[in-house]
This record gives C-alpha cells, sequence and structure tokens, in this order.
C-alpha cells in the first residue's frame, strides 16, 4: 500500500506566473533593501521549469493530509525537539497529525539580491490556527540510511506519494536528525557553524520570525537563544491555510563569515511550542536541501565538450584552471586555485566533467582558462552562467583564451569549455595528361572523400606551382578535414585511365597534412581494318588480300597501311591500329583515289571498292572502330579493233614462146607506186602450165588501200629472151575503210 496524499480544493498556485514577483516595502530597521518574493498574498507561484529553474522558482513538496496516516516521528520525550537526535531508531512511525498541525505542502526557493541570498519557505495548514513551524536546516546531509523519495510535485511527477516499502524502510532505518551539529567557538571565532531552526510564530495573518541554533557545549547539543529575524517578512493566509516567509539568510544566519557554511539537509516541521522539550507533530521528510543550494559560499561545475562529440581523444589531455585576480583565495582555506586534468577515460559522448568545486568565497573575479597537450585539439570556446537558467557569458578563442565569471552565494556556476578537433589537410594532387586528342581540363575529374570527414563532388583547380605543357596538366585541391584515415576515389570519366598514388589510406594528422596523387592518361583510339576479296570473276589470277594498301586520314595513322592474311584465306586479312588520335576519320584504299574511288585494277583485274559504314566517322577517346574493305573482282570486258587486208593474185600467159614453156618459172612482183621502184612484200613466182598461163601461187598481202602495180618476168633460155611485163600494165585499185578510219580510202 502507499500513503496517498488527499487534498481538499483551495487555490493555492497561480497559473502563468513567471519570474520574480514585485518586491514588497519592508520596515526600515530591516537591512536589506528588497524581498524577492510576494508573500502578502497567500498565493504560491509554481510557474517554470524545476529541471532548469528560473531565479526564485518555488519548488513544492507533498505530504500528506486529512485522515491519512503520514510518516512522522513517534511521540515520547527521547523523540522531543531537544534529544531526538540522540535517539536510536526507529524515530519515525505512522501518524496522524490533527489538522491545526498538519502540514499539506511545503515550498522552498532561494534568490540573490544585492549579493545577498534569500530563502522563501511557505507551508499549508489544513486546519489553520494559531501554531508554530520550525524550518530545521543541518550544514551535513541526510545520513546514508535516510533514502527519501521523491515528493517534488512537477508535470512529470504531479501526484507523489510514498510507498509503504519506503516508509517501512525510513522507520526501520532512518533517524533524519542524527547528524545535527553545533556550533564551536574557539577564542570568540565560530570554527564550527550549528545547525540551526527558522521558526515561524504564525497567529490570524501575522507571522513573527525568529532563529534558533545549536550549540555544542562539550558534545552536547543545546539549542541557543530565541532571536527575532529582521531581515525577513513573514504572512499567513487564514482563508487558506498559507504561510509564507522569506529571509535574507546572508544576513541572518551567514553574517561576514570566514568559513563556507552550506545547508545539506532540511526538514520542515510542525511543533507544539517554542520550548525545548516540545513534541514534532508533522514533518516532511523530502530532499529540500536538493531542489536549492543554501550557502554563503557558491560552487563550480566546469563541463569539458568536444567538437564534434564522436572525436577520438586518444593521448591528449585537458587541464582546466580557475583563479581569482591578484591569486586570492578562493576558498577560506587559502586555496587559490582550482584545477583538474581530463583524460581520455573521463569522457562519454564527447563530454566529461569535472567533480563539483565547493564551498567557493563569492566573487566576480574568477578567471578561467585551459591547457591541452596534444595537438589534436584546440580551445574554440569558453562559457560560463550562473545557475541552470543563468544567462552564458561566452567568449571564442579566437578573442581571447581566458573568461572571467563569477562565484555567487548559494548558487552553482556552470562553466563549459568547448575544444574543437583540430583539422588537418588532405591535398589532392591531379597530374593529367592530353597526348591524344583528349581536351578534358582538371577541374572535369570530380572526386570522393570517404573517411571522418566525408565529401564528395570534389574539383580540380590549376596548380599554381607546377608548369603544364603541351600535353600535360596540373592540378589540387586542399580540403579541412579531421583527423583520420581517408580514401579518395576518382569518378571514372570516359576515354581516361586513372591511376592513384598512395591514395588508398591517407592518415591526416591534426595540424598537419597528407597527399596523394591520381594519374590521368587519355586513352588513344583503336581502329581495325578488314579485307576481303572476291575472285569469282578473276579466276586463278584473282589478288589477294596482302596485294592491297590503305590510307587512314584525319588522325595520326600511318600510310600505306597492308593486311595480314588469313591463315585459313588468303582472300581474307586484317591490320589493327592502335594508339590513334582522337577526331574524324577516313579509310581509303590505294590505288582507288582517282576519278572513281570504288575501282581498283591490281594484277591487271578491275576490283570493285566497297567500305563499311565505320570506314568513315569519329573515333572517341579510348574508342575502337572497325571497317570492313570489300573487293569484287569484275568480268574482263574485251574488244576488237578490225584490220582489212587484202591478197592480190596476178597471171601471165605466154605467147610467142619457142619451145615449151610449160615448168618454166614467172616471177611476180607488186609496187606501191606507179614506177614500180616501191616493191609490197616479196617476189611471189608462178610455174607455167600447159595453156601458156602461170599464175602466183601464193599472192600478195596488203593491209592498205591504194593503187597497186604489178610485173611479172620470163626469165632468159636459149631459146627465148627473157622480158618484164611493163610498170602499170597491171594496176589494182583498192578502196577500204577500217575501224580506224573515218573515210574510205580514195585514190589520190
Amino acid at each position: 500500500m502507499s500513503i496517498r496524499r488527499v487534498r481538499r480544493a483551495r487555490a493555492l498556485v497561480a497559473v502563468g506566473i513567471a519570474g520574480l514577483v514585485t518586491a514588497i516595502a519592508v520596515p526600515a530597521s530591516a537591512a536589506y533593501s528588497s524581498v524577492p518574493w510576494d508573500v502578502t498574498d497567500g498565493i504560491v507561484a509554481s510557474a517554470g521549469d524545476p529541471v532548469s529553474p528560473a531565479e526564485g522558482y518555488k519548488h513544492m513538496f507533498a505530504d500528506p493530509e486529512g485522515n491519512s496516516k503520514e510518516l512522522g516521528p513517534i511521540n515520547g520525550n527521547a523523540y522531543k525537539l531537544q534529544a531526538i537526535h540522540d535517539t536510536a531508531v526507529p524515530v519515525l512511525g505512522m501518524t496522524n497529525p490533527n489538522p491545526g498541525t498538519d502540514m499539506t505542502d511545503a515550498w522552498i526557493a532561494t534568490a540573490t539580491v544585492n549579493d545577498h541570498l534569500w530563502g522563501y519557505f511557505a507551508f499549508v495548514i489544513e486546519s489553520f490556527s494559531t501554531g508554530q513551524s520550525a524550518w530545521e536546516f543541518m550544514h551535513d546531509g541526510a545520513p546514508a540510511d535516510c533514502a527519501y523519495p521523491d515528493l517534488e510535485i512537477t508535470a512529470a511527477n504531479p501526484d507523489p506519494s510514498i510507498s509503504a516499502a519506503e516508509a517501512a524502510a525510513l522507520i526501520d532505518d532512518c533517524n533524519p536528525w542524527e547528524n545535527r551539529q553545533g556550533q564551536i567557538t574557539s577564542g570568540g571565532v565560530v570554527t564550527q557553524p550549528g545547525d540551526f531552526f527558522i521558526v515561524a510564530d504564525y497567529q490570524g495573518n501575522t507571522v513573527k520570525l525568529g532563529k534558533r541554533i545549536w550549540l555544542d557545549q562539550g558534545g552536547t547539543l543545546v539549542l541557543g537563544p530565541y532571536q527575532d529575524i529582521s531581515a525577513g517578512v513573514g504572512k499567513a493566509n487564514p482563508d487558506n491555510g498559507v504561510v509564507e516567509m522569506a529571509v535574507d539568510l546572508t544576513q541572518e544566519i551567514f553574517g561576514v563569515a570566514a568559513k563556507c557554511d552550506t545547508i545539506g539537509n532540511i526538514i520542515p516541521s510542525t511543533l507544539t511550542g517554542n520550548s525545548d522539550s516540545a513534541d514534532y507533530k508533522d514533518v516532511v521528510l523530502a530532499d529540500l536541501a536538493g531542489a536549492v543550494k543554501i550557502s554563503n559560499c557558491g560552487s563550480l561545475i566546469v563541463d569539458k565538450v568536444l567538437d564534434p562529440t564522436s572525436a577520438p581523444v586518444g593521448s591528449d589531455t585537458f587541464a582546466w584552471q580557475a583563479k581569482r585576480s591578484g591569486d586570492v583565495q578562493v576558498r577560506y582555506d587559502g586555496t587559490t586555485t582550482l584545477s583538474d586534468t581530463l583524460v581520455a577515460g573521463d569522457f562519454s559522448g564527447g563530454k566529461a566533467t569535472s567533480s563539483e568545486e565547493k564551498d567557493l568565497i563569492a566573487a566576480d573575479d574568477y578567471v578561467l582558462s585551459e591547457s591541452i597537450t596534444g595537438d589534436a585539439f584546440a580551445l574554440k570556446s569558453l562559457s560560463c552562467k550562473v545557475g541552470t537558467s543563468g544567462t552564458p557569458t561566452t567568449v571564442l578563442a579566437t578573442t581571447a583564451q581566458t573568461l572571467t565569471f563569477s562565484i555567487e552565494v548559494g548558487k552553482t556556476t556552470y562553466c563549459t569549455i568547448t575544444n574543437a578537433e583540430q583539422k588537418g589537410t588532405l591535398i589532392v594532387y591531379k597530374e593529367l595528361t592530353n597526348d591524344n586528342g583528349g581536351t578534358a581540363a582538371v577541374s572535369g575529374f570530380p572526386f570522393a572523400v570517404s573517411g571522418p570527414t566525408a565529401s564528395t563532388g570534389n574539383m580540380f583547380a590549376k596548380n599554381l606551382d607546377k608548369t603544364d605543357t603541351s600535353t600535360v596538366f596540373y592540378g589540387v585541391k586542399s580540403l579541412d578535414v579531421l583527423r583520420g584515415t581517408y580514401t579518395v576515389t576518382e569518378t571514372d570519366i570516359d576515354g581516361y585511365t586513372e591511376d592513384y598514388s598512395d591514395c588508398a589510406s591517407v592518415d591526416v594528422p591534426a595540424g598537419g597534412s597528407a597527399s596523394c596523387t591520381i594519374y590521368n592518361d587519355d586513352q588513344p583510339a583503336t581502329l581495325i581494318v578488314k579485307k576481303e576479296v572476291k575472285n569469282a570473276a578473276a579466276g586463278a589470277a584473282g589478288a589477294v588480300a596482302t596485294d592491297f594498301l590503305f590510307d587512314v586520314s584525319g588522325v595520326n595513322a600511318s600510310q600505306d597501311n597492308g593486311f595480314t592474311a588469313d591463315p585459313a584465306d588468303d582472300e581474307k586479312g586484317s591490320t589493327t591500329l592502335t594508339g590513334l588520335s582522337t577526331g574524324d576519320y577516313g579509310v581509303t584504299e590505294d590505288g582507288a583515289t582517282g576519278t572513281d574511288p570504288t575501282v581498283i585494277v591490281v594484277g591487271g583485274i578491275t576490283y570493285h571498292v566497297t567500305y563499311s559504314e565505320d570506314c568513315s566517322g569519329t573515333l572517341a577517346l579510348g574508342g575502337s572502330k572497325t571497317c570492313t574493305i570489300t573487293n569484287e573482282a569484275q568480268p574482263a570486258e574485251p574488244t576488237g579493233t578490225t584490220a582489212q587486208s587484202w591478197v592480190l593474185y596476178d597471171s601471165l600467159t605466154l605467147s610467142g614462146v619457142r619451145g615449151d614453156p610449160e615448168g618454166d618459172t614467172i616471177t611476180f612482183k607488186l609496187f606501191s607506186d606507179d614506177q614500180c621502184s616501191v616493191q609490197v612484200g616479196s617476189n611471189v613466182t608462178g610455174l607455167v602450165d600447159a595453156n601458156g598461163t602461170a599464175v602466183t601461187s601464193t599472192g600478195i598481202t596488203v593491209t592498205t588501200p591504194g593503187i597497186y602495180y604489178w610485173t611479172a618476168s620470163y626469165p632468159e633460155n636459149t631459146q627465148n629472151n627473157g622480158f618484164t611485163t611493163t610498170c602499170g600494165d597491171e594496176v589494182t585499185q583498192l578502196f577500204a575503210k577500217d575501224a580506224n578510219g573515218d573515210t574510205l580510202v580514195t585514190l589520190p
């Protein structure tokens, strides 16, 4: 079971009130100038965030009321005000205070005005009447066996309560007053401050404030005399049972101290009276001292933050120091320097927190600085604020290396030192070769970087430290990166090779540099030229592939290129041209560049030439084209030229021959002139037959038209004289037109 709060309806909380309310005037005799809260209206404002409260925020704690039994001191002499701290457990039990002494809620707050720490204390009495309340302030924290439950009312914990198990544990083990201490004075100097009560006597709407301090008299604690509180104000509202108090703790409690005085345990209570033997009627057992800081000193918490938070610390150490101007003491014990050194093991999630520096003298001349060993980090900024909701004062390392900050009474100053991981420089060099027609610039090769500081789309600029040539160009790109290992990869560019030097694992140190180089070379083009000869019309005399040559225009190919024959077919062949520049090209066959480039004659045979589509075009970087030249033998086209010739014959018939001439030989001659001086052909003979006639046996062949003249000679013999016919007796005239002539040839 749990002990729940039973609340009667009342308007205690004014929603929407933020910050401090207007201060009220107090009697002129009071040694303070203003009060941070309005304690006159009986309304307790708890607006704000208790996790990071604003100045003066009122923390609200629950306490059961009504007929519910609640945890409180046992009745008896051993449990009275003066004796309870020396009483063995159990000192607590389940009680049911009467409504006139039953506290239902309690509030506590602190605020600083003019360097004075003020405390706000309020509670509600279930059935308001005349009574006494004592808020006890102990320097030591609650005993270790007193595990107070969380009774603060917040948005996340709107109705807190004490469970039966928690109550049982407190009853069995806890004496909340066990750590009381009394004031010790030596030579007129307080060497140990005493715990104390702030006492409120309320009647009607009047609240009288006083204080009593525990004194250590030879080891025995006794309450000092009652003292009026002049630097404070109280007010009660009988209508809703609210009692409010505001006390200048600096003036009333701490005074001009030469020792830090810090409260660790606060117990609000109602009593049966103001005597030392008064009985406790109701108490609120909760961590009120944890909600506020009541001290005449302040404290300091220093956080170390890395930027980025993922940065590895390694062997670096971070030493911070805080001192006051002039090296005056920061604690009353003579301490002049606050410091701590943080190492890798202190960090979690990029943050490390030094232990709280307590008991610090309030002053506004503290100076924070830092010293780092190692080169991986550098100071980025210093920032300090008073309280969790204070306005921070920040200085960037580019402006100053120290920050002046304040320690205020009753407050914690939070300082944050931010250290930025030092970047290194990753230098990527570019060497670009364009010796095959490439036109890309160094800026056309983007690259990516993987590692702690990853990036893409990085572009090169001209490397001014290198001199470009006509074919080699230099680029560079410097990147500011976090220390670590990086890999550099470049986007593939068509037509270019890429080679890396030291780019796979580049270790960049903090504050240093490392480099790698990417080489790019434009890839030459390749042209494959194939030959196919078709010899169907050529027969055995046809050409083979190696009988042909070809030229390439437009690129850097050699001329008069031959073919390598296909071992299986000598009418086929091929040639591969490598290392070619880019650009437009054309392939033509040697001997086919005349008036008709589609015809070539090889070995007396005419071939028709055809080119495939890729025998002309554009060669790209790293590209390849295949051209096929086909030669097909054409059938022969024979022609003829006619030439006329004539065979002329002649005959001679003898007369007047004595004797028998048969068998005699007659000699015939043919002449082309009328003088018979230009003989045509050779002599032709003929034998005289029985009739006395001789005929040219073979005739004489003539090839040109014209007039021809015959002579015939009879040889002399014993019976006859010889004779020759007269030139011109026989004339032959030929009219003719040959194929190469234009007209008939006629006589002159």
